[in-house]
């Protein structure tokens, strides 16, 4: 079974007055094999239909760039994109925290994309508080500080969070759900 570790980032606006407008204009994603080895990765800026322009915080917040997403092309056809990326074979989607499925599959119901292709997911976020019995959940850099694993690269971008979750991901792998 392959894993695929992945984040998506969002449009943004500071105390998300428009939270129902919000968009993925950035997904990332590592395979890991059995051995928890990053076979591939894939990484795409996206095109946003109904908030196109950045707001001024989202742009602070993830160091995207309006002239990044206004490059790339629509949700539907990077979609297409990552589902050729993905193997043939049993999925295992992994995030840190449940709102990241829950952004796909929206996404994929803006676009009238089935849903189908969608695998099972693991919270890792979830799963991280119930490994430790901790009673509430923490983000990825304090997790990561935990464990003594320094944060690489930019937090809010989904490259880096994505590589960071699974770098969290293998020091336990054995130990998580799936």
């Amino acid at each position: 079974m392959k894993r695929i570790i992945y984040d998506l980032e969002l449009t943004c606006w500071e105390g998300q007055s428009f939270a129902s407008k919000q968009e993925i204009i950035e997904i990332a994603a590592f395979q890991l094999n059995e051995y928890g080895d990053v076979d591939s990765e894939f990484q795409s800026f996206i095109q946003p239909v109904l908030a196109p322009y950045l707001s001024n915080y989202c742009k602070q917040l993830t160091g995207i760039q309006q002239q990044d997403i206004s490059r790339a092309e629509t949700f539907d056809q990077i979609i297409e994109d990552f589902r050729y990326w993905l193997p043939d074979e049993e999925l295992l989607f992994i995030a840190w925290g449940h709102k990241d499925e829950k952004f796909l599959k929206a996404d994929c119901d803006q676009h009238e994309i089935d849903t189908h292709w969608i695998p099972r997911h693991l919270d890792l976020k979830k799963s991280y508080a119930l490994f430790h019995g901790l009673n509430h959940t923490v983000g990825l850099k304090k997790a990561l500080q935990y464990e003594g694993i320094e944060f690489e690269g930019q937090h809010h971008r989904a490259y880096w969070d994505a590589w960071n979750t699974t770098e969290l991901y293998r020091i336990h792998m054995g130990t998580w759900p799936g």
